[in-house]
């Protein structure tokens, strides 16, 4: 998520609700089945092993509160159960 909100200037919403990937070991990679198809294929070939994950659960979930000037943002996603609230 820092990577999504620094690099690519996402808002706190956007960054949330990105596709996850995570390194498992060597060169096996584990994706959300939301990652698009031809970051996967490109991935594969470059010789990874690119596997889909059906379960999010492994991936983390989460709400972000941030207060970049006079104002908080609030955001949480799909993978979590709850809410954020900025008052």
């Amino acid at each position: 998520m820092v990577v999504n909100l620094e690099d690519y200037g996402m808002n706190p919403q956007a960054a949330l609700d990105a596709p996850r990937w995570q390194w498992r070991q060597g060169r096996q990679i584990e994706l959300e089945s939301s990652v698009p198809s031809h970051l996967v294929y490109g991935l594969k070939e470059r010789g990874h092993e690119a596997v889909l994950q059906s379960e999010w659960a492994t991936f983390g979930r989460g709400q972000i509160i941030l207060k970049p000037k006079d104002a908080f943002l609030a955001a949480t996603e799909h993978r979590a159960d709850g809410m954020a609230l900025a008052w």
